[in-house]
């Protein structure tokens, strides 16, 4: 099966008979508990309320705690979850779970994983929603976090933890916890995917600060309308666009992929690749085509810190998917994936030599930082600073690269800076094409 064909999306869920309950506007504690996406965004303490938390939910008198267990089962999580019922055992806390991460870590795929396995599983399941029903009216079994598995499961989504949510979490939500489209109200999954690109960290199953905010923030909003008398809040939709492969590109592309450290075996990627380590002044390296035929052409690096001597250059793995695999473009995943960055006041140039004098030459770039500021990377003409392009790094992903065109030197040579636009914090380099006009 192809890595990226989108062979289980659910379009439309079943419906559900569904009647809002109020069960208790009279709340003072909330009790968040899971395992380390929890312990994250939560913490872990039943004596002290989470201030974050609490401040969030802003209603008074109520308090938000935190029971989180880093790298707890299901199995582990049940003990941990009778501690909370007997540190708060009136009926006056509503107890938010999100368990089992780590048992689909463990079992994925579903559709590949041992009857013995799943059935290990479901027992740990059945067993937790045991001890929950001397509190069924009060704990919620929050659906879990989207995690993109190998970057994978963006769109091949059967990969992932949508079948053991379908399969085996829905068969035991309580449904005066369960939306129409069949979900917990706490929609963690979906709300997370719709989010991946800012919430998912490197490993793609962690939260980055931007995601452990979602996570905190998303199950208060939620359960906001226990509190005010009003019907539980409408499901959350999906909003990742359909899957769309990326416009292939000449076989012949000479294409270069800056901060390449973590490809995996999907982005079948066939151009250059510079790593953080390649990147080192002096260095001259060959260029070949996408189609790994030789070229006259080949590079060379300055990287030079402001007050002088050598920098080392960094490297940032990022949440983007464009929904494919390499297609010879500069708008695939693996050029995007990764970029290579540094200080705006460090001086990285990149010389192309192997041309001939008078020569023109097109130079496209991108480089993308999923980040919560927006930042712009300008790319520039040495020979003619004036002559320069900007490519925003972060925010919304441009539809195409942008290209600056130069002259070669009586050396047969070309060079371009690349650096931060006045304002931006750091500059990033994720790919370039050469294209001899």
């Amino acid at each position: 099966m192809s890595a990226f064909k989108p062979a289980f999306r659910p379009a439309i869920r079943p419906a559900i008979t569904f009647s809002p309950v109020i069960l208790n506007i009279n709340y003072k504690s909330i009790v968040v508990i899971g395992a380390s996406i929890i312990q994250n965004s939560f913490g872990r303490d039943l004596a002290t309320p989470n201030a974050v938390a609490t401040s969030y939910l802003g209603i008074e008198g109520v308090n938000v705690y935190g029971y989180g267990w880093s790298g707890y089962t299901i199995e582990l999580l049940i003990d941990k979850i009778s501690d909370a019922f007997a540190a708060f055992p009136d009926n006056d806390t509503l107890f938010i779970v999100h368990a089992g991460g780590n048992n689909t870590t463990a079992t994925i795929p579903y559709g590949t994983a041992t009857v013995s396995a799943l059935a290990a599983f479901d027992t740990a399941l059945t067993n937790m929603y045991s001890l929950i029903s001397s509190r069924t009216n009060d704990v919620i079994v929050a659906d879990l976090t989207f995690r993109d598995y190998n970057n994978e499961c963006v769109y091949n989504q059967e990969l992932g933890a949508l079948p053991f949510i379908e399969n085996l979490y829905k068969p035991k939500r309580l449904t005066k916890w369960t939306n129409t489209d069949g979900r917990s109200v706490i929609d963690l999954y979906t709300h997370i995917r719709n989010n991946y690109a800012l919430a998912l960290s490197a490993d793609r199953v962690h939260m980055t600060p931007a995601g452990e905010d979602l996570v905190t923030k998303f199950p208060l909003d939620r359960i906001r309308y226990l509190f005010s008398g009003n019907s539980m809040p409408a499901p959350i939709i999906d909003t990742i666009p359909p899957y769309d492969p990326p416009t292939g590109g000449s076989e012949n592309n000479i294409i270069i992929n800056f901060g390449s450290d973590n490809l995996n075996s999907a982005d079948l990627f066939t151009g250059v690749k510079v790593r953080a380590s390649d990147f080192v002044a002096g260095n001259v390296m060959p260029i070949h085509d996408v189609s790994g035929n030789t070229t006259p052409y080949s590079m060379s690096f300055t990287a030079e810190a402001f007050a002088g001597g050598v920098i080392t250059l960094g490297s940032n793995v990022n949440g983007v998917d464009l929904g494919g695999t390499f297609a010879n473009s500069l708008m695939s995943n693996p050029i995007h994936r990764e970029s290579l960055w540094w200080s705006p006041t460090d001086l990285v140039k990149i010389k192309f030599l192997g041309f001939t004098s008078g020569q023109t030459v097109d130079i496209s770039f991108v480089a993308t930082r999923v980040t919560g500021t927006v930042r712009y990377t300008e790319m520039i003409d040495v020979s003619n600073p004036a002559n320069l392009v900007t490519y925003p790094t972060s925010g919304t992903l441009p539809p195409e690269p942008v290209t600056l065109t130069l002259t070669a030197n009586a050396s047969g040579e070309v060079e371009v800076q690349f650096d931060a636009q006045s304002g931006t914090a750091y500059t990033y380099l994720g790919g370039i094409q050469l294209k001899v006009l």
